[in-house]
């Protein structure tokens, strides 16, 4: 939680709308994927020295939260 706590985020100011958008577009998302509720996301991993260390796939489900807004699960 730490490592998350430092990075450059105004955290208060994020837009979860868009985060999730963000997230979608890069599991495969296109304006036409209407019933699309499954995808994989590519998340690069690096070592604390900031070297690369290969890549892990998530699998990304959407699904409807609590008063029809949307929810999005990614599980390693």
């Amino acid at each position: 939680m730490e490592q998350v706590a430092s990075l450059p985020f105004k955290y208060y100011e994020l837009d979860s709308d868009k985060v999730i958008d963000a997230v979608l577009r890069a599991a495969g998302w296109r304006p036409y994927s209407f019933f699309k509720t499954t995808g994989v996301v590519r998340v690069p991993l690096t070592l604390t020295d900031g070297q690369p260390a290969g890549v892990s796939l998530c699998s990304v489900t959407l699904t409807k939260g609590p008063g029809g807004k949307r929810r999005l699960l990614i599980e390693r």
